[in-house]
């Protein structure tokens, strides 16, 4: 196998992650409109957005990372409003367990 066959299928590879996670992102953004849980706690820890924008920096292309760098600015805006998200889910909660 020559080099620019291994790059390719990491290239590949890193695609198909992307793809994965973008995918569980929309499933999870359309969750929260119903049941408007855990926001804050998906958003808490920094590692898994580190790691993809690094691998997207070596790896992936424009779009990646420029996708890397919108999960950070979703980050920042959960983490600056992470009072209100919790009132949120704390009524949710509170309105399901009276059903």
């Amino acid at each position: 196998m020559s080099v620019d066959e291994i790059s390719g299928g990491i290239i590949i590879a890193i695609g198909v992650v992307n793809i994965v996670l973008s995918g569980k992102d929309r499933a999870y953004s359309a969750e929260i409109l119903q049941r408007p849980v855990g926001i804050v706690a998906k958003y808490t820890p920094v590692g898994p957005l580190v790691a993809t924008l690094l691998y997207n920096l070596i790896f992936g292309g424009i779009i990646a990372v420029a996708g890397s760098i919108y999960d950070f600015t979703v980050r920042n805006y959960a983490m600056s409003n992470q009072a209100t998200f919790l009132q949120i889910e704390q009524g949710f909660v509170a309105r399901q367990a009276v059903r």
